[in-house]
Protein backbone atom coordinates (compact mmCIF):
# COMPACT_ATOMS: atom_id res chain seq x y z
CA UNK A 1 0.00 0.00 0.00
CA UNK A 2 2.69 2.39 1.16
CA UNK A 3 4.82 1.96 -2.37
CA UNK A 4 1.51 2.43 -4.20
CA UNK A 5 0.91 5.63 -2.69
CA UNK A 6 4.68 6.72 -2.91
CA UNK A 7 4.36 5.50 -6.53
CA UNK A 8 1.48 8.19 -7.35
CA UNK A 9 3.18 10.90 -5.34
CA UNK A 10 6.10 10.64 -7.56
CA UNK A 11 3.53 10.42 -10.85
CA UNK A 12 1.86 13.60 -9.71
CA UNK A 13 5.36 15.31 -8.87
CA UNK A 14 6.47 14.42 -12.17
CA UNK A 15 3.26 15.32 -14.10
CA UNK A 16 3.51 18.71 -11.90
CA UNK A 17 7.29 19.18 -13.06
CA UNK A 18 6.97 18.28 -16.60
CA UNK A 19 4.00 20.65 -17.06
CA UNK A 20 5.62 23.80 -16.33
CA UNK A 21 8.58 22.97 -18.57
CA UNK A 22 7.04 24.44 -21.64
CA UNK A 23 4.00 25.69 -23.12
CA UNK A 24 0.59 23.94 -21.42
CA UNK A 25 -1.13 21.28 -23.85
CA UNK A 26 -4.35 21.94 -24.91
CA UNK A 27 -6.97 18.83 -24.40
CA UNK A 28 -10.25 18.38 -25.83
CA UNK A 29 -11.99 15.96 -23.67
CA UNK A 30 -15.76 14.13 -25.02
CA UNK A 31 -17.61 12.92 -21.74
CA UNK A 32 -19.99 10.38 -22.41
CA UNK A 33 -23.10 9.71 -19.72
CA UNK A 34 -24.50 6.74 -21.22
CA UNK A 35 -23.08 4.71 -24.83
CA UNK A 36 -25.25 1.66 -24.39
CA UNK A 37 -28.11 -0.35 -24.72
CA UNK A 38 -28.27 -3.80 -23.76
CA UNK A 39 -31.17 -4.74 -22.27
CA UNK A 40 -31.39 -8.30 -21.18
CA UNK A 41 -27.77 -8.65 -20.93
CA UNK A 42 -27.90 -7.01 -16.77
CA UNK A 43 -31.09 -7.55 -16.33
CA UNK A 44 -34.71 -8.50 -17.77
CA UNK A 45 -36.76 -5.23 -20.17
CA UNK A 46 -39.27 -5.14 -17.33
CA UNK A 47 -36.57 -3.98 -14.70
CA UNK A 48 -34.66 -1.95 -16.91
CA UNK A 49 -36.97 -0.01 -18.19
CA UNK A 50 -37.58 2.37 -15.46
CA UNK A 51 -33.91 3.21 -15.19
CA UNK A 52 -34.00 4.28 -19.03
CA UNK A 53 -37.66 6.29 -18.24
CA UNK A 54 -35.58 8.35 -15.21
CA UNK A 55 -32.37 9.02 -17.73
CA UNK A 56 -34.36 10.38 -20.57
CA UNK A 57 -36.14 12.38 -18.11
CA UNK A 58 -32.35 13.84 -17.22
CA UNK A 59 -31.76 14.59 -20.48
CA UNK A 60 -34.28 16.40 -21.10
CA UNK A 61 -33.74 18.62 -18.38
CA UNK A 62 -30.09 18.97 -19.42
CA UNK A 63 -31.08 19.45 -22.89
CA UNK A 64 -33.38 22.10 -21.53
CA UNK A 65 -30.65 23.94 -19.63
CA UNK A 66 -28.29 24.00 -21.92
CA UNK A 67 -30.67 25.02 -24.90
CA UNK A 68 -29.09 28.61 -24.89
CA UNK A 69 -25.54 28.23 -24.92
CA UNK A 70 -23.83 27.85 -28.06
CA UNK A 71 -24.03 24.68 -30.48
CA UNK A 72 -21.27 22.47 -29.46
CA UNK A 73 -21.53 23.11 -25.32
CA UNK A 74 -25.16 21.61 -25.58
CA UNK A 75 -25.91 18.20 -24.18
CA UNK A 76 -26.65 15.70 -26.23
CA UNK A 77 -28.39 12.51 -25.76
CA UNK A 78 -28.69 9.74 -28.08
CA UNK A 79 -31.84 7.05 -27.67
CA UNK A 80 -29.99 3.73 -28.82
CA UNK A 81 -33.22 2.00 -28.72
CA UNK A 82 -36.41 2.87 -30.15
CA UNK A 83 -38.51 0.72 -28.17
CA UNK A 84 -37.02 3.04 -25.04
CA UNK A 85 -38.19 5.97 -26.91
CA UNK A 86 -41.28 4.23 -27.47
CA UNK A 87 -42.16 3.40 -24.22
CA UNK A 88 -41.24 6.78 -23.35
CA UNK A 89 -43.53 8.65 -25.41
CA UNK A 90 -46.13 6.17 -24.01
CA UNK A 91 -45.97 6.30 -20.75
CA UNK A 92 -44.72 9.99 -19.41
CA UNK A 93 -46.89 12.82 -18.99
CA UNK A 94 -47.75 15.32 -22.15
CA UNK A 95 -46.00 17.85 -20.92
CA UNK A 96 -42.84 15.41 -20.51
CA UNK A 97 -43.53 13.82 -24.01
CA UNK A 98 -43.67 17.87 -25.63
CA UNK A 99 -40.34 18.87 -23.85
CA UNK A 100 -38.73 15.44 -25.23
CA UNK A 101 -39.94 16.45 -29.04
CA UNK A 102 -38.85 19.78 -28.36
CA UNK A 103 -35.09 18.12 -27.97
CA UNK A 104 -35.39 15.96 -30.75
CA UNK A 105 -36.38 18.85 -33.36
CA UNK A 106 -33.43 21.07 -31.75
CA UNK A 107 -31.06 17.92 -32.30
CA UNK A 108 -29.88 17.57 -28.83
CA UNK A 109 -31.64 14.68 -28.64
CA UNK A 110 -31.17 11.75 -31.41
CA UNK A 111 -33.74 8.34 -31.17
CA UNK A 112 -31.88 5.43 -33.71
CA UNK A 113 -34.17 2.50 -34.78
CA UNK A 114 -32.03 -0.40 -32.74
Amino acid sequence: MKKALLSLIFLAVAVMATAQEGPSRQWTIYLVHHSHTDIGYTRPQHEIIAEHMRYIDYAVDYCDKTEDYPEDCRFKWTCESAWIAAEYLETRPESQVKRFVDCVKRGQIEVTAM
